[in-house]
């Protein structure tokens, strides 16, 4: 074996240790790994300051670093562990300090370089996406609580003022652009996605899908309000426009329904099947990089949920 060769080798197992690459197969990690630099710093060196712009993750190799909030101490990561992966995703600042505990070696995931390796090959985009929806229905399920989708119902644009009317081409293209991962997206790709939906006009009380039910498609909300129930559960999800019911789901690889959607008042909504999303993707990459960046920002407040959670037991506990 090479010295080339060994070097990509550690580095692919290191890597591993990141949550979001697990599962991706050994020519996509050898790809990352090349993709990757590696830095020696010492005790006391500030990796990543509070504040700053999340523009790398890091993978401990060899020694320890500590987590700081505002001067406080608050974790430690030894070998293997990785630090800041969903942040850089999501294009947030650091609401952390990262600094050497011990004279470590650090490996170095730039979100540049990353992001021009995803444009060259898809396939690991596409992993990193099914990684993160996976993660966000996994959260969720375990939270078991009510989720509304936007947080805030927005009032319906005048253009999409539809009054029980089938929308023509130039609405459907209009609805879709009011989803955050579609409003830069190209025209082109715009144009092409909207000749694929079909309307759908879903009565109160109506079931869109049932829990179990086979993940054939879904949805865009343009007006009204669906909401999601699960066996067992009191937790329910709302929502409304402009949510894309099921897109999770489908972006996962599951092959069923996890919740039931149902109509809670009249809603009018832009079917879409399950092949067209990953197809246009795979030709839009600003598209692909909007859909993983807003994933990675709804798996961090997933995760933020269950955190504040967690505090709330403990504090009851005292």
């Amino acid at each position: 074996m090479t010295v080339a060769n060994a070097q990509t080798l550690e580095r692919m197992l290191a890597l591993r240790a990141l949550p979001t690459f697990e599962g991706l197969d050994d020519r996509g990690m050898a790809a990352v790994a090349r993709h990757c630099s590696e830095r020696v710093v010492s005790p006391g060196e500030v990796i990543l300051s509070e504040g700053a712009s999340m523009d790398r993750t890091f993978v401990v190799v060899d020694g320890r670093v500590r987590i700081e909030v505002e001067g406080a101490v608050v974790a430690r990561s030894e070998r293997r562990i990785g630090v800041g992966i969903l942040g850089m995703l999501a294009g947030y600042d650091s609401e952390r300090s990262v600094v050497a505990d011990t004279r470590s070696r650090i490996l170095v995931v730039e979100r540049d370089r990353l992001q021009g390796l995803m444009a060259e090959d898809f396939s690991i985009l596409g992993h990193v996406l099914r990684v993160l929806a996976r993660e966000i229905i996994d959260t969720y399920i375990k939270l078991d609580r009510d989720y509304r989708a936007p947080l805030q119902l927005r009032p319906l644009p005048a253009h999409l003022d539809i009054e029980g009317r089938p929308l023509h081409f130039v609405e459907r293209m209009m609805a879709v652009r009011e989803v955050p991962a579609f409003g830069r997206s190209s025209l082109g790709s715009v144009t092409r996605y909207a000749k694929l939906v079909r309307q759908r006009w879903v009565q109160p009380g109506e079931v869109l899908w049932g829990e179990g039910d086979p993940a054939s498609s879904y949805v865009h909300v343009v007006s009204g309000e669906l909401s999601g129930s699960r066996q067992g559960s009191a937790a329910r999800l709302s929502y409304g426009p402009p949510t894309m019911p099921g897109l999770f789901g489908i972006l996962s690889g599951r092959e069923h329904r996890w919740y039931t959607a149902t109509a809670e008042t009249t809603v009018c909504a832009l079917e879409v099947d399950r092949e067209v999303i990953f197809d246009l993707l795979e030709d839009d990459f600003d598209m692909a990089l909007l859909c993983l960046t807003q994933s990675a920002r709804r798996l961090i407040r997933f995760l933020e949920m269950r955190d504040e959670r967690a505090g709330t037991e403990s504090a009851e506990r005292e």
